[in-house]
């Protein structure tokens, strides 16, 4: 009899977490794609005209690079202090909202400070999206559950980068045959849709999943009882200076902070300035937005595929490890090619480490913290402290003063960053490291 109830019971759990996962994941998923699209287009922009337009020099477009995370994580900590006061609701609607307008607004850019100040008030406005995301979806799933759904979220960071290079290339074509020039319509693509979700998201989020009206009474009171063994804490309970003490002197939150900054290093080099090192193996500006789209879909389908994988066999430490490797050997390769082809073909592999290192290293430290006030905290201290490693990257690659010089069949080494196969190479060292702590926490 008993055996029979059990078997129900997970029966009917099977049902509701698929109830919840129509409802829930294609919204976050929308939501996640979106906020990538529009923290990395400024790469594409740069390519499509507006390096030239606002007079960029030297290592200005590092610098405006590396300002969004200066506010991305100053904001990290108190964004989620708000979301768990006010509201996830309001409050990622508004996040939403605002950098959409600061989008949009990009459009109008005459100089590289305008540039500055838009990128500071973007990684401001961003902040609080990815950690109250993640915070929201640690209180709705099992820790077993999250790593395949947060694989999803970095699928749809993956598939941004997709889209990015096609819809850089519509608007540069477009930008031909007008009097706006082509980067200008790529913020103007990518701001206005953006606002209108912020809509979107007010209509559709939720608070508290206990208060939603697509889940029957029943089916409310499974979700609470299966999450009890999970959430040790009273959600009302407000966040303190105890409970920020508690977050900096857990052992946890600084390995996964130090593990997350070295993984950021490389993930920026790639994300944020792949449409400058493909320009850099001596390809054209439109052919160089179209080659972005192929090493971002091959990271998606490892995501995917690796997300469930650390689920089922909870190899999460195996899995980070050996997407360190594979980064390093693609890093490897970029240093010491000066084949186009062949330099593109080792993005393609620094593309899938990453696909099998993002979601495992994402999910990891949301599952480590089962009191539901201290994890709001850690999960923003980790993304916080990690985001440091954008920085640095920032300025690992610099933009040529003239396109010209993108056909030197070296120029990624000695033009497109000064000395960036240095650069390159450096996360090879880094992520030896990266392997050292992964097996301190496994």
């Amino acid at each position: 009899m008993s055996i029979a109830l059990n078997e129900e019971r997970k029966k009917q759990e099977r049902q509701l977490v698929r109830k919840i996962d129509l409802h829930v994941m294609p919204l976050f998923c929308l939501f996640y794609f979106v906020d990538y699209l529009d923290r990395s287009n400024v790469s594409n922009a740069v390519i499509a005209g507006l390096k030239d337009d606002i007079n960029l020099q030297g290592t200005q477009f590092s610098t405006s690079v590396s300002v969004f995370f200066i506010t991305y994580i100053m904001f990290q900590i108190p964004s989620n202090m708000v979301l768990k006061r006010i509201g996830a609701r309001l409050w990622l609607s508004i996040i939403i909202l605002v950098w959409g307008l600061i989008t949009l607004s990009m459009a109008l850019l005459k100089d590289f400070t305008g540039l500055v100040i838009t990128r500071l008030f973007l990684g401001a406005a961003e902040s609080g999206f990815v950690p109250g995301i993640l915070f929201q979806m640690s209180r709705i799933y099992k820790p077993q559950e999250l790593g395949f759904r947060i694989s999803l979220l970095i699928c749809m960071a993956a598939s941004a980068g997709v889209a990015a290079g096609p819809i850089a290339y519509a608007a540069s074509k477009l930008g031909d045959k007008s009097d706006i020039k082509g980067w200008r319509y790529i913020f103007i693509f990518e701001g206005a849709p953006t606002i209108l979700l912020s809509l979107l998201s007010f209509w559709l989020l939720f608070d508290d999943i206990s208060n939603v009206g697509w889940l029957t009474s029943t089916q409310k009171q499974l979700q609470e009882a299966r999450m009890a063994e999970y959430i040790k804490d009273d959600r009302r309970e407000p966040i303190t200076l105890k409970t920020i003490q508690t977050v900096f002197m857990d052992i946890k939150t600084w390995v996964f902070s130090v593990m997350f900054t070295l993984t950021s290093i490389n993930l920026t080099s790639i994300t944020t300035f792949s449409p400058i090192i493909i320009k850099g193996f001596g390809f054209s500006s439109l052919t160089t937005q179209l080659l972005t789209a192929p090493p971002s879909v091959i990271a998606a389908l490892l995501i995917l595929i690796c997300g469930l994988l650390a689920d089922r066999g909870n190899k999460r430490a195996i899995m980070v490890a050996s997407g360190s490797c594979l980064i390093a050997l693609g890093f490897l390769l970029l240093a010491i090619l000066d084949n186009r082809w062949g330099s593109y073909g080792a993005i393609f592999v620094v593309a899938a480490g990453m696909g099998i290192q993002a979601p495992i290293g994402m999910s990891w430290s949301t599952v480590n913290y089962p009191d539901l006030t201290v994890r709001a905290v850690a999960v923003a201290v980790v993304s916080m402290m990690g985001n440091i490693g954008n920085v640095a990257a920032s300025y690992l690659y610099q933009v040529p003063e003239s396109d010209a010089l993108y056909l030197d069949k070296d120029a990624h080494f000695h033009t497109a960053s000064e000395g960036s196969g240095h650069g390159m190479y450096k996360p090879f060292h880094l992520f030896i490291f990266v392997l050292c702590y992964i097996m301190f926490i496994h």
